[in-house]
């Protein structure tokens, strides 16, 4: 998906206001990366969408929809790498306030770049990136605090993921640029 958010990116002559607010590499990896609720791209200030240093280490912080006080933090820590791109990134998402349509039909014109069978959505990527963490770790309570979901759900995922475990699955955050 990141590679094909990269060719999307590089289409000709997209049309004025035809997803040109982001880079569509950038969107998917930090979606991925980050498991974030959908519904912090379209209240980004709402959900305190932000990032923070804490000893030397940066962090994607955001409130959980549906979730209040203490339980509803959420921080995905960074690689030294992404912080050049994510912390513009969110910057742009705060300043320029994007509805939950202009969201979905982002991902979902991006999909459609893909040529694969299937729908995808802001939903899909946030699974995906639990998926992921599912994958790499097998380990149910990585998962429900990488997603701020219940252990019960965290189990469901790595349930899930067994088949498909892989040794040496990259880090959750995709390479923006990849492809």
């Amino acid at each position: 998906m990141v590679a094909s958010a990269a060719r999307f990116e590089k289409r000709e002559s997209p049309r004025p206001g035809e997803f040109t607010e982001f880079k569509a590499s950038e969107v998917v990896a930090f979606a991925i990366g980050t498991g974030v609720h959908p519904e912090v791209f379209w209240h980004p200030e709402e959900h305190r969408l932000r990032i923070e240093e804490d000893e030397g280490v940066a962090y994607v912080r955001w409130n959980r929809p549906k979730k209040k006080g203490v339980k509803a933090g959420c921080s995905v820590a960074l690689s030294p790498e992404d912080v050049p791109w994510v912390r513009p990134f969110i910057a742009r998402v705060i300043e320029l306030k994007r509805t939950r349509k202009f969201w979905y039909w982002f991902i979902r014109t991006i999909w459609e770049t893909t040529g694969l069978p299937g729908m995808c959505s802001m939903r899909t990527l946030r699974h995906t990136s639990l998926t992921r963490v599912a994958e790499r770790t097998a380990d149910p309570f990585a998962v429900a605090s990488h997603g701020n979901v219940s252990i019960e759900v965290g189990y469901d995922y790595v349930r899930g993921a067994s088949g498909r475990r892989i040794a040496s699955i990259p880090s959750v955050m995709p390479k923006v640029g990849a492809g």
